[in-house]
């Protein structure tokens, strides 16, 4: 492993640079680098980012060629196919409330699983497309069939009153600058269009207890802004969305990635840390277990769904 090139980086939703390390971690996933890397909170707004950043010229680096969500349609694990169920649920409640002959776009689409959801329960959408940094997974999606802008969503120019639904799931705490991707998805949408973001909550368990160095919400390097519900609702609203619902959901991977990075790091035997992955079944339903006694008494997990309308 080598060590990549970063630059400083400051709050997006305040602008300020005063902020404490709430976190340190590595690329415990994939091993792309070398590089440590610190969480810090906004002591201004409480927001969580990423400090420094992955300079963008590193991107491909950070993003290798097995990185899960770019095949996840190909041979796809227990949590892809759950997922895949909840979305589908979340999509045909959403089809209702769509236009006939209906656009929509789906930013961060990799290899196409969520068009081909779209595709399935929204009948009323005419034209899927999609945006992905990725050459290698937008190929994936452009040979089922679909349109797809390749590229950094910050650089892409999509057209202005568009779309009819715009679909972020886990994607706006990937992204560089979120209150310009928020703003652009404004632009895209049609008046009346509806936005679908889903990004992981620090208000949570999981967060608390592991916020120093393993939690799985951290994602190293990869995660560069972390929000909670009530500094992610204020930007969607400053921008002029109307908020539809606010729920939290069950999100097991995350703890499940925090065992791995805990017990990988300490030295426990690799077999052992590697069973801790988001295709081991017994682990996901037993964090499932754990995310629901936390939805239920909490109210909260660390992931949040928020919908909106232009």
């Amino acid at each position: 492993m080598t060590e990549i090139r970063t630059h400083p980086n400051t709050c997006c939703l305040c602008g300020s640079g005063e902020a404490t390390v709430v976190g340190t971690g590595i690329d415990f996933e994939y091993d792309t680098c070398s590089n440590s890397f610190d969480y810090v909170k906004c002591e201004v707004c409480e927001h969580h980012y990423l400090n420094p950043l992955p300079d963008p010229s590193e991107l491909s680096t950070i993003y290798p060629a097995n990185y899960g969500n770019y095949s996840n349609s190909v041979n796809p694990g227990l949590a892809y196919r759950v997922k895949g169920l909840l979305e589908g649920r979340h999509l045909r409640k959403l089809a209702g409330t769509l236009r006939e002959g209906g656009v929509a776009l789906d930013i961060g689409c990799g290899d196409g699983r969520l068009l081909d959801g779209i595709r399935k329960h929204c009948p009323g959408i005419e034209v899927a497309e999609g945006v992905e940094i990725s050459e290698t997974a937008a190929m994936a999606a452009i040979a089922k069939g679909y349109t797809v802008h390749v590229g950094n969503v910050d650089d892409l120019d999509l057209p202005s009153d568009h779309y009819d639904l715009v679909c972020l799931i886990q994607v706006i705490e990937h992204v560089y600058d979120p209150v310009a991707c928020i703003e652009k998805v404004w632009d895209c949408l049609k008046p009346g269009g509806i936005a679908l973001f889903e990004t992981p909550s620090v208000e949570c368990l999981d967060a608390r207890l592991f916020r120093k160095r393993y939690w799985g919400g951290y994602h190293f390097p990869r995660h560069f802004n972390l929000f909670n519900s009530r500094n992610f609702v204020a930007a969607l609203r400053k921008q002029g969305f109307e908020v539809v619902s606010l729920k939290h959901k069950l999100q097991p991977v995350h703890w499940v990635w925090t065992c791995h990075h805990y017990l990988k790091e300490k030295g426990y035997p690799a077999r052992l840390a590697e069973s801790f992955n988001i295709r081991n079944p017994w682990y996901l339903a037993l964090f499932s277990a754990v995310d629901l006694i936390q939805l239920t008494v909490l109210r909260r997990s660390s992931n949040m769904q928020v919908i909106v309308r232009k």
